[in-house]
């Protein structure tokens, strides 16, 4: 029997991580650390995790490796990011770089504190990482910027409102990805020519974003009140709403890979919910399942 895709969140007040597969059903949970969990990601049958001083690679509840990296100021925003061989960790200005295989570890500074790191398809040794202000390209086997997108994101655009990042998320489609502004314009962004391609507008800032992976372009937006928007890509309309779905800001969406299941997290009610798309529902999208009264917030998927 094949058994359910897993996605990892951290819960970090108890010094730990749950690992839950597609249907919401738990599946693991890792020792109890002596330092906070500020980062998690799972990567087929393991998981790794941001600890004070150091990276640890596990299996289940053995640590197979660790890798000793200061620890930033009390705080700071960890990321992790796992491309190819290499685990990246994104911590204020420092792009830490993991080789799981030789184990070496090298860093560089991008000269700004950065919010999100995506990895396009296809770029290899390339992420482009975001700011608040900024939005660049790099490469980080050789520790160096490509290019800046800043000027185009926000040329022209003179409120204030309209010149902060608060999400970037990749696309499905090649060279393409999603930068969200806290007006709540959302910008298409084709990475190879430098464009905007086109840009969608609503009311309230997003704070998390998701695409579709099940074949219809579809992009899911949390925002800071708690709603969740799906937009239907090719047409650029609204395909539904779910109004307050959370109790506050919503933290972190995944689209499931190969399904229109849609997971959604909030640090304020500590929530995990399941959303699914169904054309046949008038709503479109329907809570299928939900976990809870977790003891501490979901800060990452």
């Amino acid at each position: 029997m094949q058994t359910a895709p897993t996605v990892c969140f951290v819960a970090p007040t108890h010094h730990s991580y749950k690992i839950y597969n597609t249907k919401l059903v738990l599946q693991n949970i890792s020792p109890h650390f002596g330092s906070a969990v500020r980062a998690a990601l799972s990567d087929g049958d393991r998981v790794y995790a941001r600890l004070a001083g150091q990276v640890v690679n596990m299996h289940y509840y053995h640590i197979v490796k660790s890798w000793q990296v200061d620890d930033p100021q009390e705080g700071t925003q960890s990321i992790l990011l796992k491309v190819g061989d290499a685990v990246l960790l994104a911590e204020s200005s420092t792009l830490t770089l993991i080789n799981v295989r030789d184990n070496e570890i090298s860093s560089m500074d991008v000269g700004f504190d950065m919010i999100e790191v995506v990895h396009p398809e296809t770029y290899i040794n390339k992420v482009v990482v975001a700011g608040t202000k900024n939005l660049e390209l790099w490469n980080f086997n050789s520790g160096r910027k490509i290019f800046s997108f800043t000027e185009v994101l926000f040329k022209g655009r003179e409120n204030e409102i309209d010149l902060v990042i608060t999400a970037v998320e990749a696309s499905t489609v090649l060279d393409v990805i999603a930068v969200a502004l806290s007006s709540g314009v959302i910008l298409m962004l084709n990475l190879r020519t430098a464009q905007v391609i086109f840009e969608l507008k609503q009311k309230t800032g997003v704070t998390a974003m998701s695409f579709s992976r099940s074949g219809r372009p579809i992009l899911a937006t949390g925002n800071s009140k708690g709603s969740i928007i799906f937009w239907e890509l090719q047409e650029k309309r609204i395909l539904g709403k779910l109004p307050h779905a959370h109790q506050g800001p919503i933290t972190s969406m995944l689209f499931v890979p190969e399904d229109a299941l849609v997971l959604s997290a909030s640090s304020t009610d500590n929530c995990l919910k399941q959303w699914r798309y169904d054309e046949v529902e008038k709503e479109h999208f329907r809570m299928l399942r939900q976990r809870v009264g977790l003891s501490s917030p979901i800060i990452s998927f």
